[in-house]
């Protein structure tokens, strides 16, 4: 994640397909966020990032949650119960947010690989029942935080991102 977000640099990048996984298609206007771009957490992202945002819903993917510090990752798992929980929104322009997410997230055509995330589409399970596709940013090298077992970014910091308790563990 890109600790100094500067969206006119995102501007310049106009290959909006470059942080995708090979064999994806472009066919996504929601994106599914799990950590510090969650609307609950604390440090929000500068703004000209999610303006404009609309939140559909909480949900989960099937993968595990690792805690680097400042940030979170995920990384897809097909061991039973694990599951990552985080929030769906709705991109207003979605070839110029995606364009600001890769930035952001590190992964942008100007942003020197190997890329520490990949965006991918995903089938999002909702909370109210039902699924949605959307773009995600998964962590790609070998995680080396400690993995939150709640898989609940916003219960490894507390309301506010503040941490509290001892809810992961190594």
């Amino acid at each position: 994640m890109s600790p100094c977000f500067d969206p006119t640099a995102a501007k310049a990048a106009d290959d909006v397909s470059y942080c995708m996984r090979s064999g994806e298609s472009s066919g996504s206007s929601r994106v599914f966020v799990y950590g510090t771009l969650r609307k609950d957490a604390r440090g929000r992202a500068p703004l000209p990032l999610t303006r404009g945002w609309t939140f559909e819903g909480y949900g989960s993917v099937p993968a595990e949650l690792f805690d680097f510090g400042a940030y979170p990752g995920a990384v897809p798992s097909s061991s039973a119960g694990a599951r990552v929980r985080g929030e769906v929104h709705r991109l207003p322009d979605t070839g110029e947010t995606l364009r600001l997410l890769d930035h952001y997230e590190g992964c942008g055509p100007h942003d020197r690989p190997p890329h520490e995330f990949e965006r991918e589409l995903v089938d999002v399970d909702l909370e109210g029942g039902g699924s949605v596709r959307a773009w995600i940013y998964w962590y790609r090298p070998t995680p080396r935080g400690r993995r939150l077992v709640s898989g609940d970014y916003l219960e490894r910091t507390g309301p506010g991102g503040v941490p509290d308790g001892p809810t992961i563990r190594r």
